[in-house]
């Protein structure tokens, strides 16, 4: 893995100190992962510096008017300053290991044409020039090696639709596109903080797994009484942010001041977890009742109000009111120990206390039909703290949960399901919102499931879905001939029949500029290249053309064909995190079929999860990579997935059930 920053890290505060520096240190050890930083980057950093030396002369110099003590409120050196600023950057960037990238190749025409179209990240007034630098640094950093990009901005507004799904803008995904990164390359992080939380933090090892106890519980309340006046000063360092999230219109606030903090009650921990021989991380939350004043501009009042209830509103000046409030906050710590001292002691993030979303978890069989409701469901809930906020046995099939609402990462929740007889499934992150019930759709597999081609039956087939028997029966002498060769591959091979109705399913749901895949297919190859994972047929040489349209329209990405002997190109599809189709074109493999040109083509499936994968599953966990993929567990990833994108249900013509039912 590669890491870049963008200017917005060092304005959040990057240094050597921090536990979230530490923690990332950490990471970047333990992966062999590179920390990337564009040359722009370092002087927008520097910039920063210098400007904020020249705002705080400019209040000095106010003071000295009003004082007349030019002694006490002397002037800062603005190049000395800057000296000293560089000097700990090179050390920090020494110290983790960073490559400092050049200014990338980007020809001035191509900048001033995105410029003035706009395109991202340039705004509609011309500003984004720096930006612009930096991205086409990210491109250019991508495109030298076949890694995945962790791109960490909190400036979402010039990489993404909105701060809520930090997802790339489609300008941007054009950009990779052009230059063959595919769409998933890239993934976007809106702070150090969250890239720690989500990618450090739970790779850590768990103190119990190493077969470790600690020689003292930390008493967690007992921590957070002592450390009292340092709690105050951190939660002053990170309330501006959970305020200004809080108030969903860009609202600022200043002049932060908690008037009176309550003891911390309802303490949560999470298990420890070990940074390395020497230090370990401990993981809590605590609800507080602060009672707050700060400043806010007048224009926002309308927002505030919607969202607090003030005690006191005060004229301050022309634009600014200085109001009170007092609210429930639950409080996310990090505490790094070394030893008996402790190293490091942060906030991660603050949210409501007392916010709920609602959750319908959803079980179904291998049938696709809702799980029997005298099965013990066995259903457990991880907030994106990693803090287990619920597990316990439910009658389904479908279970309601009302959960905490954090407004950050504690909403990507996790579900896992599992019972008695069946392989546990589960889903991440599952995004909760107070304004909606949200839906999670699972499928729990028996542990000794088999194949039911009741609807897949020859006759049936015949009905249901005619253009498939017409594939099927092509190339054989009769159509006798054909139902036979049909009925021994599902008699003598069903993993292999089970597979080429996942694929001939999937690629049918698949919409191209012109049909599906599965349009284009003329003849299937039945030889003993057909298998559990793949098939090999020939294809309209138009669908070349429509799978490189697909690929401009972000539904297929090209990977590496050499796995593949004989191939040319491959294609994945990228609608999924996992279960997507691939098809890899062999197009020196040619033939005439009814007056058409044809090409081999070879659909194949592989459920093994990349980055963005999403879906848990015990079969899957279990199998070693590398491993014949199971036609079975495609089925059931398929399946999921779908559910969560929302998109036409998987419906191959089979379904899975206990051996003991078949």
């Amino acid at each position: 893995m590669k890491v870049a920053l963008d200017t917005t890290v060092f304005g959040q505060g990057l240094n050597s100190r921090s536990g979230d520096v530490r923690l990332f240190k950490s990471f970047l050890d333990r992966t062999q992962a590179e920390l990337c930083i564009p040359t722009v980057v370092l002087e927008e950093a520097a910039n920063l510096v210098r400007k904020s030396i020249e705002e705080a002369n400019v209040k000095l110099a106010a003071a000295q008017r009003l004082t007349g003590d030019e002694k006490r409120y002397r002037k800062l050196d603005v190049k000395a300053g800057l000296e000293t600023y560089r000097t700990s950057l090179d050390a920090l960037l020494k110290h983790l290991n960073a490559r400092v990238l050049p200014y990338p190749s980007v020809s001035h025409e191509d900048l001033v044409r995105k410029a003035l179209v706009p395109n991202k990240p340039f705004m509609s007034s011309g500003k984004g020039y720096q930006d612009a630098l930096i991205w086409f640094s990210v491109l250019e950093l991508a495109q030298s090696c076949d890694e995945e990009i962790s791109f960490i901005s909190a400036n979402w507004r010039d990489w993404c639709h909105s701060k809520e799904e930090l997802q790339l803008h489609g300008d941007l995904l054009g950009d990779m596109n052009i230059k063959g990164i595919g769409a998933s390359r890239i993934r976007l992080f809106s702070s150090l903080s969250d890239f720690v939380q989500q990618c450090t933090v739970d790779t850590l090892p768990l103190l119990s797994s190493l077969g470790e106890v600690a020689t003292r519980p930390p008493d967690y309340q007992q921590l957070l009484i002592d450390g009292k006046e340092l709690v105050e000063t951190l939660l002053v360092g990170a309330l501006p942010k959970f305020l200004h999230a809080f108030s969903r219109a860009d609202a600022c606030v200043e002049d932060i001041e908690v008037l009176g903090a309550s003891a911390p009650t309802e303490i949560r921990s999470s298990p420890i977890r070990v940074i390395d021989a020497e230090r370990r991380l401990l993981q809590f939350s605590a609800k507080y009742k602060v009672s707050l004043q700060f400043l806010i501009r007048r224009f926002d009042s309308a927002f505030w109000s919607e969202q607090l209830s003030f005690h006191l509103q005060q004229e301050w000046d022309e634009t600014r009111l200085r109001v009170q409030a007092t609210t429930a906050i639950r409080v996310f710590f990090h505490m790094i120990e070394r030893g008996e001292n402790t190293e490091d002691f942060s906030v991660v993030s603050i949210s409501l206390a007392d916010s709920v979303a609602r959750l319908m978890v959803n079980v179904f069989d291998g049938t696709r039909r809702p799980i029997s409701a005298d099965v013990d469901l066995l259903i457990t809930i991880t907030n994106g703290f990693q803090e287990q906020v619920h597990r316990d046995f439910h009658k389904g099939p479908s279970v309601a949960f009302t959960l905490p609402f954090h407004d950050n990462l504690g909403d990507n929740y996790t579900v896992v399901a599992s019972a008695d007889g069946y392989d546990q499934a589960g889903f991440t992150p599952v995004k909760i919102n107070p304004r909606a019930i949200q839906h999670v759709d699972l499928m729990l597999l028996p542990k000794n499931a088999t194949f039911n081609f009741r609807d897949a039956r020859w006759d049936v087939l015949q009905k249901t879905n005619p253009d498939l028997v017409t594939l099927l029966a092509y190339g054989a002498a009769s159509d006798a001939a054909a139902r036979d060769r049909y009925t021994q591959l599902m008699e003598t091979q069903m993993p292999v029949l089970a597979c080429l109705l996942n694929l001939t399913t999937a690629m049918s749901q698949i919409s191209l500029r012109a049909g599906t895949p599965l349009t284009y297919i003329r003849e299937l190859i039945w030889d003993d290249t057909m298998a559990q994972d793949r098939f090999f047929c020939f294809a309209d040489i138009a669908l070349i053309d429509q799978i490189l349209c697909a690929k401009d329209q972000f539904i297929f990405k090209p990977v590496p064909a050499r796995p593949h002997p004989g191939a040319i190109r491959r294609f994945e599809q990228v609608v999924f995190g996992e279960a997507n189709v691939q098809l890899t074109l062999h197009e020196n493999d040619t033939r005439v079929i009814d007056g058409v040109t044809c090409f081999k083509l070879e659909p194949s499936i592989d459920y093994f999860k990349d980055p963005g994968a999403h879906l848990l599953l015990e079969v899957l966990v279990n199998s070693p990579q590398g491993a014949m993929v199971d036609p079975r567990v495609f089925y059931v990833l398929r399946w999921i997935a779908g559910r969560h994108a929302g998109v036409p249900e998987f419906n191959a013509p089979y379904t899975l059930q206990p051996l003991s039912l078949r």
